[in-house]
Formats: C-alpha cells, structure tokens, sequence
C-alpha cells in the first residue's frame, strides 16, 4: 500500500466521523462502501448518525472561561 496525502484525508474523515458519531465509524463507512446497502445509507438521516449521549451541563464558572 502506497502511503500518500490521501491516506492522510480519509484517516482525518475517520477522525471526524468518530467525534460526530461518539464511536467508531467502521458500520457507517462499510454501509457506504457495500452495494448492497448504499440505498439504505443514502436514505439515512444526519440525526441518526450524530452522538446521542446526553450534553454535560455546565456550570456558570465554565462559560466565564470558555
């Protein structure tokens, strides 16, 4: 395998998809890369992939510093 600045785009992407989604994107990406299932991920919605674990409350301190 040739090592070049694409590897280093689809590993950002990764990255990227695994702070929006909270976890590993290896299910999302092997939907998209599979014929078979390619019309099911295109008819998925951004609010089903996106991280659904409750946000931290913060406290008023925490905006002062932010």
């Amino acid at each position: 395998m040739e090592v070049n600045e694409k590897c280093d785009v689809y590993s950002f992407g990764v990255l990227a998809l695994e702070i929006i989604m909270g976890k590993h994107p290896g299910d999302l990406i092997s939907l998209f890369l599979s014929p078979s299932t390619r019309p099911m991920a295109n008819d998925m919605l951004l609010i089903d992939v996106l991280d659904q674990r409750p946000q931290q409350v913060m406290k008023p301190i925490d905006e002062e510093v932010i």
